[in-house]
Protein backbone atom coordinates (compact mmCIF):
# COMPACT_ATOMS: atom_id res chain seq x y z
CA UNK A 1 0.00 0.00 0.00
CA UNK A 2 1.45 3.15 -0.81
CA UNK A 3 1.27 5.96 1.86
CA UNK A 4 0.40 9.82 1.44
CA UNK A 5 3.64 10.71 1.15
CA UNK A 6 5.38 7.97 -0.85
CA UNK A 7 2.05 9.03 -3.20
CA UNK A 8 3.29 12.79 -3.06
CA UNK A 9 6.64 12.39 -4.35
CA UNK A 10 5.78 10.52 -7.42
CA UNK A 11 3.15 12.96 -8.02
CA UNK A 12 5.86 15.53 -7.78
CA UNK A 13 8.17 13.27 -9.80
CA UNK A 14 5.80 13.01 -12.67
CA UNK A 15 4.17 17.06 -12.85
CA UNK A 16 7.67 18.23 -12.72
CA UNK A 17 8.96 15.95 -15.78
CA UNK A 18 5.70 17.25 -17.93
CA UNK A 19 6.14 20.73 -16.84
CA UNK A 20 9.20 21.01 -17.95
CA UNK A 21 7.88 20.11 -21.49
CA UNK A 22 4.44 22.12 -21.30
CA UNK A 23 3.92 24.53 -18.29
CA UNK A 24 0.04 25.46 -18.97
CA UNK A 25 -2.17 27.00 -17.38
CA UNK A 26 -3.94 24.32 -15.48
CA UNK A 27 -0.58 22.84 -13.75
CA UNK A 28 -0.34 25.83 -11.80
CA UNK A 29 -2.53 25.09 -8.78
CA UNK A 30 -1.60 21.47 -8.95
CA UNK A 31 2.85 22.98 -8.74
CA UNK A 32 1.78 25.15 -5.92
CA UNK A 33 0.01 22.52 -4.01
CA UNK A 34 2.92 20.09 -4.26
CA UNK A 35 5.57 22.61 -3.28
CA UNK A 36 3.33 23.69 0.08
CA UNK A 37 2.84 19.89 0.83
CA UNK A 38 6.52 18.89 -0.06
CA UNK A 39 7.93 21.73 1.93
CA UNK A 40 5.69 20.65 4.73
CA UNK A 41 7.24 17.55 4.98
CA UNK A 42 10.89 18.88 4.50
CA UNK A 43 10.38 20.75 7.59
CA UNK A 44 10.00 17.39 9.44
CA UNK A 45 12.78 15.44 7.38
CA UNK A 46 10.68 13.09 5.94
CA UNK A 47 11.38 13.60 2.38
CA UNK A 48 13.43 11.36 -0.29
CA UNK A 49 16.65 12.93 -1.90
CA UNK A 50 14.49 12.83 -5.23
CA UNK A 51 11.76 14.57 -3.65
CA UNK A 52 13.88 17.06 -2.12
CA UNK A 53 15.75 18.01 -5.46
CA UNK A 54 12.06 18.25 -7.29
CA UNK A 55 11.13 21.12 -3.99
CA UNK A 56 14.42 22.53 -5.35
CA UNK A 57 13.44 22.56 -8.90
CA UNK A 58 9.43 24.01 -8.23
CA UNK A 59 11.31 26.86 -5.90
CA UNK A 60 13.49 27.85 -8.47
CA UNK A 61 10.85 27.99 -11.28
CA UNK A 62 8.68 30.28 -8.75
CA UNK A 63 11.98 32.64 -7.84
CA UNK A 64 12.17 31.31 -4.43
CA UNK A 65 15.72 30.95 -4.98
CA UNK A 66 17.10 31.59 -1.51
CA UNK A 67 15.14 28.69 -0.58
CA UNK A 68 15.64 26.59 -3.27
CA UNK A 69 19.82 27.52 -2.86
CA UNK A 70 19.69 26.34 1.03
CA UNK A 71 18.21 22.91 -0.32
CA UNK A 72 20.72 22.54 -2.60
CA UNK A 73 23.20 22.78 -0.32
CA UNK A 74 22.11 21.13 1.93
CA UNK A 75 21.90 17.94 -0.19
CA UNK A 76 25.90 18.92 -1.50
CA UNK A 77 26.49 18.88 2.35
CA UNK A 78 24.77 15.54 3.25
CA UNK A 79 26.43 13.23 -0.14
CA UNK A 80 30.15 15.87 -0.69
CA UNK A 81 29.04 15.53 -4.11
CA UNK A 82 25.97 14.88 -5.85
CA UNK A 83 25.71 15.76 -9.48
CA UNK A 84 21.54 16.68 -9.80
CA UNK A 85 22.05 19.11 -6.74
CA UNK A 86 25.37 20.87 -8.30
CA UNK A 87 23.21 21.07 -11.11
CA UNK A 88 20.29 22.69 -9.87
CA UNK A 89 22.44 25.05 -8.01
CA UNK A 90 23.96 26.12 -10.73
CA UNK A 91 20.99 27.33 -12.74
CA UNK A 92 19.67 29.00 -9.37
CA UNK A 93 23.02 30.94 -9.25
CA UNK A 94 22.42 31.83 -13.15
CA UNK A 95 18.85 33.34 -12.22
CA UNK A 96 20.56 35.21 -9.07
CA UNK A 97 22.99 36.58 -11.90
CA UNK A 98 25.96 34.85 -10.11
CA UNK A 99 27.16 33.73 -13.31
CA UNK A 100 30.95 32.91 -12.42
CA UNK A 101 29.96 31.14 -9.30
CA UNK A 102 27.52 28.64 -11.90
CA UNK A 103 30.15 28.45 -14.35
CA UNK A 104 32.49 27.42 -11.62
CA UNK A 105 29.92 24.84 -10.38
CA UNK A 106 29.49 23.45 -14.46
CA UNK A 107 33.29 23.54 -15.33
CA UNK A 108 33.17 20.76 -11.97
CA UNK A 109 29.98 18.44 -13.25
CA UNK A 110 31.63 18.73 -16.50
CA UNK A 111 34.57 16.68 -15.28
CA UNK A 112 32.43 14.35 -14.12
CA UNK A 113 30.20 13.98 -16.76
CA UNK A 114 32.26 15.73 -20.02
CA UNK A 115 29.58 14.49 -22.71
CA UNK A 116 26.96 15.80 -20.92
CA UNK A 117 24.74 18.43 -23.90
CA UNK A 118 22.91 19.60 -20.26
CA UNK A 119 26.07 21.45 -19.00
CA UNK A 120 26.94 22.75 -21.88
CA UNK A 121 23.82 24.38 -22.61
CA UNK A 122 23.99 26.04 -19.40
CA UNK A 123 27.58 26.82 -19.84
CA UNK A 124 26.58 28.38 -23.07
CA UNK A 125 23.83 30.55 -21.38
CA UNK A 126 26.23 31.66 -18.54
CA UNK A 127 28.47 33.12 -21.80
CA UNK A 128 25.57 34.26 -23.42
CA UNK A 129 24.67 37.06 -20.57
CA UNK A 130 28.36 37.76 -19.77
CA UNK A 131 28.63 39.29 -23.47
CA UNK A 132 31.22 36.36 -24.68
CA UNK A 133 29.08 35.69 -28.02
CA UNK A 134 31.50 33.83 -29.75
CA UNK A 135 32.20 31.26 -27.20
CA UNK A 136 28.37 31.00 -26.24
CA UNK A 137 27.59 30.12 -29.85
CA UNK A 138 30.42 27.61 -29.73
CA UNK A 139 28.84 25.78 -26.61
CA UNK A 140 24.97 26.30 -28.07
CA UNK A 141 26.00 24.69 -31.31
CA UNK A 142 27.40 21.38 -29.42
CA UNK A 143 25.00 21.26 -26.84
CA UNK A 144 21.73 22.00 -29.31
CA UNK A 145 23.26 19.54 -31.27
CA UNK A 146 23.52 21.40 -35.01
CA UNK A 147 25.89 19.74 -36.46
CA UNK A 148 23.40 16.18 -36.09
CA UNK A 149 20.51 18.34 -37.85
CA UNK A 150 19.55 16.10 -40.20
CA UNK A 151 19.31 17.38 -43.86
CA UNK A 152 15.59 17.55 -44.39
CA UNK A 153 15.78 16.44 -48.27
CA UNK A 154 17.82 14.13 -50.25
CA UNK A 155 20.92 14.67 -52.31
CA UNK A 156 21.60 18.15 -50.49
CA UNK A 157 24.53 19.47 -48.92
CA UNK A 158 25.02 20.78 -45.82
CA UNK A 159 26.32 24.46 -45.52
CA UNK A 160 28.98 24.62 -43.29
CA UNK A 161 29.44 28.73 -43.89
CA UNK A 162 31.20 28.25 -47.35
CA UNK A 163 30.63 31.26 -49.84
CA UNK A 164 27.25 31.65 -51.42
CA UNK A 165 27.63 33.80 -54.25
CA UNK A 166 26.25 32.32 -56.93
CA UNK A 167 24.58 29.74 -54.82
CA UNK A 168 21.11 28.45 -54.17
CA UNK A 169 20.02 27.75 -50.94
CA UNK A 170 17.34 26.08 -48.71
CA UNK A 171 16.73 27.00 -45.21
CA UNK A 172 14.44 25.13 -42.72
CA UNK A 173 12.42 26.11 -39.73
CA UNK A 174 12.95 24.05 -36.59
CA UNK A 175 10.71 25.36 -33.78
CA UNK A 176 6.74 23.59 -34.30
CA UNK A 177 5.92 24.83 -30.50
CA UNK A 178 5.78 28.40 -29.75
CA UNK A 179 8.05 29.46 -33.01
CA UNK A 180 9.80 32.29 -30.93
CA UNK A 181 13.20 31.18 -31.50
CA UNK A 182 12.76 30.61 -35.35
CA UNK A 183 11.37 34.45 -35.78
CA UNK A 184 14.30 35.67 -33.85
CA UNK A 185 16.96 33.13 -35.97
CA UNK A 186 15.27 34.16 -39.05
CA UNK A 187 16.81 37.91 -38.30
CA UNK A 188 19.54 36.34 -40.19
CA UNK A 189 17.60 35.92 -43.40
CA UNK A 190 18.19 39.34 -45.17
CA UNK A 191 22.37 38.71 -45.06
CA UNK A 192 21.81 35.05 -46.17
CA UNK A 193 19.11 36.19 -49.36
CA UNK A 194 21.40 39.12 -49.96
CA UNK A 195 24.83 37.13 -50.55
CA UNK A 196 22.41 33.99 -52.24
CA UNK A 197 21.49 33.83 -56.02
CA UNK A 198 18.18 32.58 -54.49
CA UNK A 199 16.74 31.56 -51.08
CA UNK A 200 14.21 29.03 -50.52
CA UNK A 201 13.20 29.22 -46.96
CA UNK A 202 10.94 26.82 -45.59
CA UNK A 203 8.32 27.24 -42.73
CA UNK A 204 5.01 26.12 -41.16
CA UNK A 205 1.24 27.36 -41.51
CA UNK A 206 1.21 29.58 -38.73
CA UNK A 207 4.45 32.09 -40.40
CA UNK A 208 4.05 31.26 -44.26
CA UNK A 209 1.78 34.78 -45.26
CA UNK A 210 4.13 36.58 -42.89
CA UNK A 211 7.09 35.10 -44.38
CA UNK A 212 5.98 35.41 -47.79
CA UNK A 213 5.40 39.17 -47.05
CA UNK A 214 8.94 39.63 -45.69
CA UNK A 215 11.04 37.95 -47.68
CA UNK A 216 9.60 38.12 -51.66
CA UNK A 217 12.68 38.23 -53.40
CA UNK A 218 12.87 34.33 -51.64
CA UNK A 219 10.70 31.54 -52.38
CA UNK A 220 8.46 30.65 -48.91
CA UNK A 221 6.90 27.23 -48.60
CA UNK A 222 5.72 25.03 -45.88
CA UNK A 223 7.12 22.24 -45.38
CA UNK A 224 5.41 19.14 -47.43
CA UNK A 225 6.66 20.78 -50.32
CA UNK A 226 9.81 20.94 -52.87
CA UNK A 227 8.84 24.20 -54.72
CA UNK A 228 12.58 24.29 -56.85
CA UNK A 229 11.79 20.61 -58.07
CA UNK A 230 8.73 22.22 -60.23
CA UNK A 231 11.23 24.67 -61.17
CA UNK A 232 13.63 22.49 -61.97
CA UNK A 233 16.13 23.96 -60.07
CA UNK A 234 19.32 22.65 -58.08
CA UNK A 235 20.04 23.39 -54.77
CA UNK A 236 23.90 24.02 -53.52
CA UNK A 237 23.32 24.19 -49.70
CA UNK A 238 20.77 23.03 -47.18
CA UNK A 239 21.02 24.47 -43.53
CA UNK A 240 18.29 24.95 -40.74
CA UNK A 241 17.43 28.87 -39.23
CA UNK A 242 18.82 28.10 -35.61
CA UNK A 243 22.31 27.26 -36.95
CA UNK A 244 22.88 30.78 -38.79
CA UNK A 245 23.51 32.97 -36.26
CA UNK A 246 26.59 31.13 -34.62
CA UNK A 247 28.20 32.51 -38.28
CA UNK A 248 26.56 35.42 -38.77
CA UNK A 249 26.73 37.15 -34.74
CA UNK A 250 29.91 36.58 -33.16
CA UNK A 251 29.57 39.80 -31.47
CA UNK A 252 27.26 42.25 -30.37
CA UNK A 253 27.90 44.76 -32.92
CA UNK A 254 26.80 41.85 -35.42
CA UNK A 255 23.29 41.61 -34.57
CA UNK A 256 20.79 43.90 -36.51
CA UNK A 257 20.93 47.91 -36.80
CA UNK A 258 17.88 48.45 -38.99
CA UNK A 259 14.56 47.69 -37.36
CA UNK A 260 11.99 45.56 -39.27
CA UNK A 261 12.87 42.24 -40.82
CA UNK A 262 9.96 40.71 -41.04
CA UNK A 263 6.86 42.88 -42.95
CA UNK A 264 3.47 42.84 -42.59
CA UNK A 265 1.32 43.23 -46.25
CA UNK A 266 -0.36 46.69 -47.05
CA UNK A 267 -4.08 44.90 -47.21
CA UNK A 268 -3.06 43.04 -43.83
CA UNK A 269 -1.74 46.33 -42.32
CA UNK A 270 -4.94 48.35 -43.54
CA UNK A 271 -7.49 45.94 -42.24
CA UNK A 272 -6.43 45.52 -38.87
CA UNK A 273 -5.23 49.15 -38.87
CA UNK A 274 -9.12 50.32 -39.67
CA UNK A 275 -10.50 47.88 -36.99
CA UNK A 276 -8.43 48.88 -34.15
CA UNK A 277 -8.78 52.57 -35.05
CA UNK A 278 -12.60 52.32 -35.03
CA UNK A 279 -12.99 51.18 -31.13
CA UNK A 280 -9.85 53.26 -30.38
CA UNK A 281 -11.91 56.27 -29.88
CA UNK A 282 -8.62 58.29 -30.69
CA UNK A 283 -6.82 57.61 -28.14
CA UNK A 284 -3.41 55.77 -26.95
CA UNK A 285 -3.00 52.72 -28.11
CA UNK A 286 -1.44 50.67 -26.09
CA UNK A 287 -0.66 46.49 -26.61
CA UNK A 288 -0.21 44.44 -23.35
CA UNK A 289 0.89 40.95 -23.64
CA UNK A 290 1.19 40.11 -19.93
CA UNK A 291 2.00 35.95 -19.77
CA UNK A 292 2.40 33.17 -22.64
CA UNK A 293 0.79 29.81 -22.88
CA UNK A 294 3.29 28.27 -20.73
CA UNK A 295 3.06 29.98 -17.19
CA UNK A 296 4.31 26.97 -15.09
CA UNK A 297 7.87 25.26 -15.06
CA UNK A 298 10.81 27.07 -16.21
CA UNK A 299 8.88 29.86 -18.18
CA UNK A 300 7.58 30.53 -14.99
CA UNK A 301 9.74 33.73 -14.36
CA UNK A 302 9.10 35.17 -17.42
CA UNK A 303 5.45 35.44 -16.92
CA UNK A 304 3.27 38.11 -14.66
CA UNK A 305 -0.56 38.56 -13.28
CA UNK A 306 -2.19 40.59 -15.46
CA UNK A 307 -3.62 41.94 -11.94
CA UNK A 308 -0.42 43.48 -11.60
CA UNK A 309 -0.81 45.77 -14.46
CA UNK A 310 -2.50 48.03 -12.53
CA UNK A 311 0.10 50.82 -13.49
CA UNK A 312 -0.71 50.53 -17.07
CA UNK A 313 -4.03 49.70 -17.18
CA UNK A 314 -5.15 52.61 -15.29
CA UNK A 315 -2.91 55.22 -17.61
CA UNK A 316 -5.26 58.11 -18.66
CA UNK A 317 -6.76 58.27 -22.62
CA UNK A 318 -5.52 55.83 -23.83
CA UNK A 319 -6.72 51.83 -24.62
CA UNK A 320 -5.26 48.48 -24.52
CA UNK A 321 -5.34 45.41 -26.94
CA UNK A 322 -4.96 42.16 -25.88
CA UNK A 323 -2.13 40.55 -27.39
CA UNK A 324 -1.78 37.47 -25.86
CA UNK A 325 -5.64 35.77 -26.78
CA UNK A 326 -4.88 32.33 -26.11
CA UNK A 327 -5.92 31.38 -23.09
CA UNK A 328 -6.74 33.04 -19.52
CA UNK A 329 -10.63 34.67 -19.97
CA UNK A 330 -11.40 34.14 -16.76
CA UNK A 331 -8.03 36.36 -15.81
CA UNK A 332 -9.22 39.24 -18.41
CA UNK A 333 -12.70 38.75 -17.13
CA UNK A 334 -11.38 39.56 -13.53
CA UNK A 335 -8.87 42.97 -14.74
CA UNK A 336 -11.91 44.45 -16.95
CA UNK A 337 -14.22 44.44 -13.70
CA UNK A 338 -11.57 45.63 -11.49
CA UNK A 339 -9.94 48.34 -13.82
CA UNK A 340 -12.97 49.47 -15.55
CA UNK A 341 -12.30 48.64 -18.67
CA UNK A 342 -12.65 46.46 -21.60
CA UNK A 343 -9.32 45.01 -23.45
CA UNK A 344 -9.62 45.24 -27.36
CA UNK A 345 -9.41 41.77 -28.83
CA UNK A 346 -11.16 40.57 -31.82
CA UNK A 347 -12.65 37.18 -32.62
CA UNK A 348 -11.23 36.90 -35.85
CA UNK A 349 -7.71 37.07 -34.27
CA UNK A 350 -6.55 33.77 -34.82
CA UNK A 351 -3.33 34.24 -32.37
CA UNK A 352 -2.68 30.62 -32.16
CA UNK A 353 -2.71 29.26 -35.70
CA UNK A 354 -1.60 32.93 -37.42
CA UNK A 355 1.66 34.63 -36.92
CA UNK A 356 0.29 37.62 -39.42
CA UNK A 357 -2.92 38.01 -37.39
CA UNK A 358 -0.32 38.61 -34.14
CA UNK A 359 1.51 40.84 -36.61
CA UNK A 360 -1.77 43.02 -37.99
CA UNK A 361 -2.92 43.74 -34.18
CA UNK A 362 0.69 44.26 -33.25
CA UNK A 363 1.23 46.43 -36.20
CA UNK A 364 -2.11 48.69 -35.36
CA UNK A 365 -0.53 50.13 -31.77
CA UNK A 366 1.31 53.26 -31.09
CA UNK A 367 2.89 50.94 -28.26
CA UNK A 368 3.44 47.21 -26.54
CA UNK A 369 4.26 46.86 -23.09
CA UNK A 370 5.15 43.06 -22.64
CA UNK A 371 6.97 40.54 -21.02
CA UNK A 372 9.07 37.76 -23.10
CA UNK A 373 6.71 36.41 -25.61
CA UNK A 374 6.46 35.45 -29.22
CA UNK A 375 3.25 37.46 -29.18
CA UNK A 376 4.15 40.78 -27.25
CA UNK A 377 8.28 40.72 -27.81
CA UNK A 378 9.45 38.41 -30.91
CA UNK A 379 6.66 39.14 -33.69
CA UNK A 380 6.38 43.01 -32.77
CA UNK A 381 10.55 43.10 -32.41
CA UNK A 382 11.18 41.92 -36.00
CA UNK A 383 8.42 43.87 -37.18
CA UNK A 384 10.56 46.61 -35.86
CA UNK A 385 7.90 48.78 -33.33
CA UNK A 386 7.81 50.24 -30.69
CA UNK A 387 8.53 47.37 -28.05
CA UNK A 388 8.66 47.80 -23.92
CA UNK A 389 9.85 44.51 -23.03
CA UNK A 390 10.21 43.43 -18.95
CA UNK A 391 12.12 40.31 -18.33
CA UNK A 392 13.97 38.60 -16.21
CA UNK A 393 17.80 39.98 -15.86
CA UNK A 394 19.00 36.08 -15.89
CA UNK A 395 17.53 33.23 -16.98
CA UNK A 396 18.95 29.78 -18.11
CA UNK A 397 16.52 28.81 -20.64
CA UNK A 398 16.13 30.90 -23.38
CA UNK A 399 18.89 33.02 -26.17
CA UNK A 400 15.86 35.50 -26.88
CA UNK A 401 17.76 37.96 -24.63
CA UNK A 402 20.46 38.64 -26.94
CA UNK A 403 20.04 41.80 -29.02
CA UNK A 404 18.11 41.28 -32.14
CA UNK A 405 15.89 44.12 -32.01
CA UNK A 406 17.04 47.23 -31.99
CA UNK A 407 13.99 48.78 -31.16
CA UNK A 408 13.35 47.03 -28.54
CA UNK A 409 13.56 48.56 -24.69
CA UNK A 410 14.26 46.40 -22.59
CA UNK A 411 13.42 46.65 -18.57
CA UNK A 412 15.64 44.04 -16.58
CA UNK A 413 13.77 42.35 -13.49
CA UNK A 414 15.93 40.85 -10.87
CA UNK A 415 14.36 37.89 -9.53
CA UNK A 416 13.95 39.42 -6.20
CA UNK A 417 11.76 42.67 -7.92
CA UNK A 418 8.04 42.04 -8.60
CA UNK A 419 6.78 42.80 -12.33
CA UNK A 420 4.26 45.38 -10.39
CA UNK A 421 6.91 47.51 -9.62
CA UNK A 422 8.55 47.54 -12.93
CA UNK A 423 5.32 48.15 -14.58
CA UNK A 424 5.24 51.17 -12.39
CA UNK A 425 7.92 52.59 -13.67
CA UNK A 426 7.23 52.38 -16.95
CA UNK A 427 3.27 53.60 -16.19
CA UNK A 428 5.37 56.70 -14.62
CA UNK A 429 7.38 57.77 -17.53
CA UNK A 430 5.09 57.25 -20.59
CA UNK A 431 2.12 58.94 -18.76
CA UNK A 432 2.50 62.44 -20.12
CA UNK A 433 3.71 60.76 -23.70
CA UNK A 434 1.51 61.02 -27.01
CA UNK A 435 2.44 58.37 -30.16
CA UNK A 436 3.27 61.73 -31.96
CA UNK A 437 6.79 61.89 -29.76
CA UNK A 438 9.69 59.30 -29.41
CA UNK A 439 9.01 56.74 -26.38
CA UNK A 440 10.91 57.82 -23.48
CA UNK A 441 13.60 56.03 -22.30
CA UNK A 442 12.49 53.90 -19.27
CA UNK A 443 14.88 54.89 -16.38
CA UNK A 444 14.42 52.09 -13.48
CA UNK A 445 13.61 53.50 -10.20
CA UNK A 446 14.24 49.78 -8.76
CA UNK A 447 17.27 47.85 -9.09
Amino acid sequence: MINSKDLLEKLAETAIVSSRVSGGREKVLILNYIRNQLQTYNKEEYLSLSARLCLAELMTWQDRLEEALELCNSIIDEYTFHQDAYLQKSKILIQMGSIGEAEEILSIIQKANPHSSIFQRYVAMCKFQSGRLKEGWEDASAAFNFGNLKIRYNNMKRWMGEDLHNKTIVVSMLDIRGGGDEIFFSSVLPTIIEKAKLCFIETEPRAFNLYKSSFSDSVVFNKGTQPWLEMGLGIDYHLWARELPAYIFRKESDFPNAPGYLKLSFSEQKYWSEKVNKVSMNKKKIGICWTSLNVAGPNQPFVSDLLDWEPILTLPDSVFINMHCLDGKEEVVAAEKKFNLKLIQFQEADFKNSFEHIAGMASACDLIITVATTNGSVIPGALGLQVIEIRPSFNSISMDGLPWYPNHQRIYKPWNISYGSKLKDIADQIREWTPDKPVPKIRSATV
